[in-house]
């Protein structure tokens, strides 16, 4: 975490999923940057997203890279699509013995890891 990145991390800790957006031409953008990615104004606020989006690509894990999610291994990994424009890399929870696939709407949760509140996603 860095100080570019702690209006997105008190969010999630409020349950909520936040994007930065150009105040000048309105892009989305994520990760965080200082300048609007688009136009490079310097002019970009944070502003509550839908948490709406599908999956564009996904992997489900096998292997534990991460020792906080040895317990659920195999868990789905997703690249996910915004309607806003931006992807995000985020697992896909509370799925059942339902398989993901791309192009499959999902919607933003939360889950508590540790000292983060992490924003994940859910079949929707």
């Amino acid at each position: 975490m860095s100080d570019l990145d702690d209006a997105y991390w008190a969010a999630a800790e409020q349950g909520q999923l936040v994007l930065q957006r150009c105040d000048d031409c309105g892009t989305y953008q994520f990760p965080p940057y200082k300048l609007c990615s688009t136009c490079l104004s310097d002019n970009v606020s944070w502003v509550q997203a839908s948490g709406r989006g599908r999956i564009w690509s996904w992997i489900r894990m096998h292997q534990v890279y991460y020792p906080a999610f040895k317990d659920e291994i195999p868990y789905n990994v997703a690249l996910i699509a915004l309607e806003e424009g931006p992807m995000v890399m985020s697992r896909i929870v509370n799925a059942g013995d339902r398989t993901a696939a791309c192009d499959d709407p999902v919607q933003v949760t939360f889950q508590q890891r540790g000292e983060a509140t992490l924003p994940v996603f859910e079949l929707a």
